[in-house]
């Protein structure tokens, strides 16, 4: 794995690690909507470099990277982080639960994690879900292609709002 692969895996692994600290239930469909939402937030302050090794594509729930999904999965096997079968969604995907997760995080990720949390605290599932289905990204991709952060970095140098800006 090369070292930007590697510093990208552990900036999502952190961020995954401070969501879970946040939230003691999270379903799985929200986290990757948040996650998606840090991403956009860190490719619009570094001007389109992205925090996280994920390819995300539309999806039903909105945004969705198999990378996420696989990296929440390795961090599952944590003995403070269980897993369970959703059953809202026909038993589908998974919901997971955290007891006194204290993650040290890099003050980057922390301030992001911070930041994520501030837009969304009042935002249900399903919120985030229309948010997400409403960014830029998600409505000039089409299904199960990979979403191009860098269009979306050209759309905020010509001047469009940032996506994050729909939740306020």
């Amino acid at each position: 794995m090369n070292p930007k692969s590697t510093d990208h895996n552990n900036k999502l692994k952190s961020i995954i690690k401070g969501l879970f600290r946040e939230h003691k239930h999270l379903h799985e469909y929200r986290l990757q909507n948040l996650i998606y939402l840090a991403e956009l937030l860190h490719v619009e302050r570094t001007d389109g470099n992205t925090l996280t090794p994920g390819d995300y594509t539309p999806y039903r729930y909105g945004a969705f990277s198999p990378c996420v999904k696989s990296t929440v999965e390795e961090l599952s096997i944590h003995p403070k982080i269980k897993h369970k079968q959703s059953q809202r969604y026909d038993g589908n995907t998974q919901v997971y639960e955290t007891t006194d997760l204290k993650p040290d995080l890099p003050s980057d990720i922390q301030a992001l994690v911070d930041i994520v949390m501030s837009l969304t605290k009042h935002k249900s599932n399903d919120d985030l879900r229309d948010w997400s289905k409403s960014t830029y990204l998600f409505k000039n991709t089409n299904y199960n292609k990979e979403m191009e952060f860098t269009t979306y970095t050209d759309q905020l140098a010509e001047g469009k709002q940032p996506e994050w800006k729909k939740l306020t």
